[in-house]
């Protein structure tokens, strides 16, 4: 394998450091590459690693280069990026604190096929993966609020080389800015995203060569239900990492220093759980908890990440954009003086290609289009008029279905610009789960793949009042036929249902929300016979009522007017005789 690593200062070295540990205990083999546009480090990389070098940029790419690590400073992280792209070529990149164009890496990404991963490699940490399974397992209770302090020393970062000569002396780029992402990868991946971001930063005291950097960072990142307070600087003098998580039941306590993850209950009690991690020794020159596990790890999982477009990678371009984006939010929330509400809201259509009673009926053709794109273009004709609300139009397919029709449905979420996501075979709410920890969702909009002609006008309400009011925990429309209601619920708010739940699959999941606080859309229209009208794909004669309304109308035929149409030509006739026995096997099959 070709690898190629492109940045050689303290980083790139690290990484070709880690290939060579890979190297040496995976039986692996690589031919290593690198370059920079000093001299001086190229040869030093040479001399340490014996990497193969060229006088020119464009000359390593006769050599079939396999995978790129891109490990620049970030202000050059970009060009590297859309290069790799261009060049298809698989790609790691270093933390940064650009957005990048993040929309058209995502967006360029799927078009070509192509994997590009992140850093996050904090998440790595022996201790951080610890923390992960305590919190999930429910272990602590209900999470009431976590502190987390890192705080770091800039003069202390390169030994070899003062502060002025490299980027952490820059404003956009200085020391403690870049040491925000940098945590927030791992913090978000175990609670998820806030709804408002707030805090400060400045600078607090005299660097000498980075005096116009702000070297402290505080934010608060609101959930409703919980926050967490986080201080990022450059000006401790002892490096540290110490992480406090209150729960109901216990609170977890973890310092890098000790390297030991403490559990206790209450101050009378004696009892305390104390568990220890193992990490390999830092590198040379490095302070003593800075485990190079991690790093090996990350590269790594890098590595091994070469299958078609799957989603068990541990970051992506979706999650790293938000954590810059929390930054960003930060600086704005300071420089107002307000709360900035972070809201991503992902509209999630689910299918099911292995229907029993109709095979195959997303994609069944009528006209020129399948039945799955009118849904598409109905949606996405719908939301294209927000303004300020950018939703992501995903694609939520059961795994199953990803080795017989992955080909087909990538290529329909290229031609409309969608995103397509494969995930749990058994349920669709763990699916919604696996996808919205995938893109890093706040809000979700659930939509039925069997709903084709499915409210466009409701999702857009919904999308409206989520963004307007982040703290809504259930909304949905009624009153509406089957098959065009919709709803819409907050990321913390499925995941509490889902641990709430003892079973869940894909027939009347919606109970898991029983006990969840509801709003009800007004939808504004006047409806009638509206129990009597049915539109959802399920039954061949489903089939015959979609082809009557889309070989006679547009697909963005408006509610009221589709709604109008089938009763003035009594369409709902045509399907009338299976709405009790759709209704007798959804009560026999559902979970609750």
């Amino acid at each position: 394998m070709k690898i190629l690593v492109i940045g050689l200062g303290s980083m790139g070295k690290r990484r070709l450091r880690c290939l060579k540990y890979i190297e040496e205990n995976d039986n692996s083999k690589f031919e290593l590459f690198g370059y920079d546009k000093s001299i001086i480090r190229v040869n030093e990389s040479e001399s340490l690693f014996n990497i193969k070098k060229y006088d020119n940029y464009e000359a390593y790419f006769k050599n079939n280069i396999d995978l790129i690590i891109i490990s620049t400073p970030p202000q050059y992280h970009e060009f590297y990026i859309f290069d790799s792209i261009k060049r298809n070529i698989k790609f790691f990149v270093e933390a940064g604190v650009f957005n990048n164009n993040t929309s058209l890496v995502e967006n360029k990404l799927f078009q070509n096929n192509v994997i590009g991963m992140p850093s996050s490699t904090l998440y790595f940490h022996p201790a951080i993966r610890k923390i992960s399974e305590i919190v999930n397992s429910g272990k602590l209770g209900k999470i009431s609020n976590i502190f987390y302090h890192s705080g770091q020393y800039l003069p202390d970062w390169h030994s070899y080389e003062h502060v002025k000569d490299y980027y952490v002396s820059n404003k956009d780029t200085g020391g403690a800015r870049e040491i925000v992402p940098f945590e927030l990868t791992w913090l978000v991946k175990i609670f998820g995203f806030p709804i408002y971001v707030s805090g400060n930063y400045k600078k607090t005291i005299e660097i000498e060569g980075a005096e116009i950097i702000d070297d402290t960072y505080n934010l608060v990142l609101d959930y409703d239900s919980f926050s967490i307070n986080m201080t990022v600087d450059v000006v401790s003098r002892y490096a540290t990492r110490n992480l406090t998580i209150n729960g109901s039941l216990f609170q977890l306590t973890w310092s890098w220093d000790t390297n030991n993850i403490l559990i206790k209950s209450n101050s009378n009690d004696p009892e305390i759980e104390t568990i220890n991690i193992e990490t390999m020794n830092p590198a040379d020159g490095y302070n003593k908890n800075i485990t190079e596990e991690m790093y090996v790890d990350e590269i790594r999982e890098f590595i091994n990440y070469n299958t078609d477009y799957k989603n068990e990678i541990v970051n992506n371009f979706y999650l790293d954009n938000n954590t810059i984006e929390i930054l960003n939010n930060l600086e704005e929330a300071y420089d107002n003086k307000k709360y900035v509400k972070f809201v991503n809201i992902g509209i999630l259509i689910h299918i099911r290609l292995e229907s029993t009673r109709l095979k195959e009926k997303h994609i069944i053709k009528v006209k020129d289009k399948y039945l799955l794109e009118y849904q598409i273009l109905r949606i996405k004709n719908q939301i294209d008029k927000l303004e300020n609300i950018n939703p992501k139009i995903i694609l939520n397919v059961s795994d199953i279905s990803r080795d017989k029709y992955y080909n087909l449905l990538y290529e329909i979420c290229k031609k409309h610009n969608i995103h397509l996501f494969f995930g749990n075979n058994n349920s669709i709410p763990m699916r919604i789960l696996e996808c919205s920890d995938y893109y890093g969702l706040t809000h979700i909009v659930s939509v039925d793949g069997d709903d084709i002609l499915v409210s466009g006008e409701q999702i857009t309400n919904i999308c409206h009042n989520m963004y307007n009011n982040p703290n809504l925990e259930y909304i949905y429309s009624k009153d509406l036929p089957l098959g065009m209601n919709i709803a819409g619920f907050s990321y913390q708010v499925l995941k509490k249902s889902l641990k709430n739940s003892n079973e869940h699959n894909d027939t009347g999941w919606g109970y898991i929300f029983d006990n969840v606080k509801k709003t009800v859309l007004n939808i504004n229209i006047k409806v009638d016979n509206y129990d009597k009208i049915r539109l959802t794909l399920d039954y061949e004669i489903d089939l015959h009522l979609f082809q009557n309304i889309l070989e006679n109308n547009s697909y963005y035929i408006s509610d009221s007017e589709l709604i109008n149409y089938i009763n003035n030509n009594e369409l709902y006739k045509i399907n009338e005789s299976i709405i009790q026995e759709y209704w007798d096997n959804f009560n026999k099959n559902k979970t609750h």
